[in-house]
């Protein structure tokens, strides 16, 4: 899948304050973004015939306009601790069902080793549009519901000298359907056939732990132990991240919350960061700023209830394994105007 976010406002509704003191920075942001999200659709056959879709006769589609979204983005430094929030809504209802963003970030400071240590916390919820799914031939609607995906996600990095060691949970939920693929010959030689499960869309939700290193171009600086803050101000700013890990997912009825079967999955996480901004002058500042993260997801095996049902019809289920069908993208987009000093 692929989510993309991309920021139609982004002013500054109160300048930063430097106090020569204990706060050394607070600033607040006025935001307002718009989301629009479609899948990556991995179901395709390669030219070495390594991987056969013909089988499988349907493909997800998620019809969904732009949300606009509304909200703040603040920073407050202090002599023992940073604290990032950035809150937003779909819309200025009370509704729980309103699609919205929170994003946290801390640091302690001045302490150190400690002050290596940073956790983060994205919390998105997103409604609206349709999730359907199609055939292949014909692009005939055989499934279709009302577009939910929630994701909840928590990671802490450390900083070294050479980068940072990153971990990361994951809980992960959306409407997609499974395969299952058929692991033939060994190695080099293997080939992949994959199977229909369900013709209904299904809510699937995964919840892994990954760990993994992070690099960007920022200068590290160490002074007695203490890490020193990066520069705020660099031109260009990029980097990446590589994760590894796993854990368990579930498969419910989209309509009810009805748990089908559950099972485990290894999981691939890749991310990566680029921001450019220009200053003019010492207090203005623009730019904008992508950050993408892709997650590829592969299933242990069968998932429990069908791999006790398929051992009881007598079939070999060492070669069988869980495919979703396409590999999941978030990423983010935006402009900005930077006033303060």
């Amino acid at each position: 899948m692929h989510l993309i976010m991309v920021t139609l406002l982004n002013l500054v509704s109160s300048p930063a304050l430097a106090v020569d003191g204990y706060v050394h920075q607070a600033r607040a942001t006025a935001r307002g973004s718009g989301w629009y999200f479609s899948p990556f659709d991995a179901k395709f056959n390669d030219d070495e015939g390594k991987r056969n879709w013909d089988n499988v006769a349907t493909k997800e589609e998620y019809k969904l306009q732009p949300i606009g979204f509304y909200g703040v983005d603040s920073i407050l430094e202090t002599d023992h601790f940073s604290l990032q929030l950035n809150y937003e809504r779909g819309d200025f209802s009370a509704s729980l069902s309103s699609s919205s963003l929170l994003n946290f970030g801390f640091q302690l400071r001045g302490i150190p080793h400690v002050d290596r240590v940073r956790f983060n916390t994205t919390v998105l919820d997103f409604y609206g549009g349709k999730a359907r799914l199609l055939d292949r031939g014909t692009d005939a609607v055989v499934d279709e519901a009302d577009f939910e995906m929630k994701m909840r996600r928590f990671s802490f990095s450390y900083q070294i000298e050479e980068g940072r060691i990153v971990g990361e949970y994951l809980d992960y939920s959306i409407p997609r359907n499974i395969y299952i693929q058929l692991k033939q010959g060994e190695d080099d030689n293997a080939t992949y056939t994959y199977f229909p499960v369900s013709d209904q869309l299904l809510q699937v939700g995964a919840k892994v732990a990954m760990l993994g290193a992070e690099f960007d171009n920022r200068e590290v600086d160490f002074d007695n132990g203490l890490l020193q803050p990066f520069d705020p101000d660099m031109p260009v700013t990029y980097g990446g991240a590589l994760l590894i890990g796993g854990g368990p997912y579930t498969i419910q009825e989209l309509r009810t919350g009805t748990e089908l079967d559950k099972g485990h999955l290894v999981t691939v996480g890749l991310k990566g960061h680029l921001l450019v901004q220009h200053s003019f002058g010492k207090y203005i500042s623009v730019g904008s700023s992508l950050d993408m993260s892709l997650y590829m997801f592969q299933g242990i095996g069968l998932p429990d209830q069908m791999d006790e049902f398929a051992e009881q019809q007598g079939v070999e289920t060492d070669d069988l394994s869980v495919s979703f069908g396409t590999v999941d993208t978030l990423s983010r987009i935006y402009g900005f105007i930077r006033v303060g000093i």
